[in-house]
């Protein structure tokens, strides 16, 4: 998965290699855990799943041996997710776990990708009591998923005001959705494409622009629906532009919904 030489790794570079281990490259299946620990008992004692079995386990109990999508960061290509086929698939007679590995790259905030350790995480909770859940989604959707995206105040609000011109446009051209263009299913299918897909609703919108009536009305309603598959222009105009930040403390997962 990763492309990584295991002859080119050096056993004991960054950590000492624990002298229980037959192979520097083994991993830990099965903790044992102490009384104030979580455990279970097993035939092998008590203890706890290691961190990568986790993950197999959890994937097993939900959707079975194989699944379609598996998800995370770049840092975790290896050696977690190396570690989730290794297991899974001697688990399962070699089937592949998943069909589909999408690994994205970090939100960095400055130098620094946003991590808990480092203290500079920007919780969803408290963006959303100041921005429009869209407003956010159009932030993060302006990059491609693979590449990392600097996370700034400008960055906010210049997907903002890109929304505040699309609305504005099926403001004044109001009608349903229907027509998704294949420029834009075409970018979404080529490994999620959202910055090409995003510029062709830019391109939607110029067309748009320059017609009247009907025919504007038609251009619009491609535009909402190509939109729709990204989630955005879930709103009416009018309620888009009326909307206000929540300043509460006490804002409900129901109201962020």
């Amino acid at each position: 998965l990763s492309g990584a030489n295991m002859e080119d790794r050096l056993a004991g570079a960054r950590v000492e290699v624990a002298p229980y281990k037959e192979d520097p490259a083994d991993f830990v299946l099965w903790k044992p855990s102490s009384p104030d620990e979580p455990g279970w008992e097993s035939p092998w004692g008590r203890g706890r799943p290691g961190w990568h079995l986790e993950c197999s386990a959890m994937i097993e109990k939900a959707f079975g041996a194989t699944i379609d999508i598996h998800g995370g960061g770049q840092d975790l290509k290896f050696p977690h997710h190396e570690n989730e086929i290794a297991q899974s698939s001697c688990a399962h007679g070699g089937a592949p776990l998943a069909r589909f590995w999408l690994h994205n790259g970090f939100l960095n905030m400055g130098a620094d990708k946003m991590s808990k350790s480092l203290g500079n995480v920007a919780l969803p909770r408290d963006l959303l009591r100041k921005h429009h859940g869209e407003t956010l989604r159009f932030a993060l959707l302006s990059a491609h998923y693979r590449q990392p995206l600097e996370w700034t105040d400008a960055l906010i609000e210049q997907s903002k005001k890109q929304l505040d011109r699309f609305y504005r446009l099926l403001a004044d051209a109001p009608g349903g959705a229907s027509g998704v263009p294949e420029s834009v299913v075409l970018a979404l299918e080529d490994d999620m494409n959202t910055p090409e897909a995003i510029a062709g609703l830019h391109e939607l919108r110029d067309i748009a622009m320059q017609l009247e009536g009907a025919a504007k009305e038609r251009a619009a309603a491609r535009l909402k629906a190509a939109g729709a598959l990204m989630g955005f222009f879930a709103m009416e105009p009018e309620a888009w532009f009326k909307w206000t930040p929540v300043e509460s403390a006490a804002l409900t997962t129901e109201a962020i919904e």
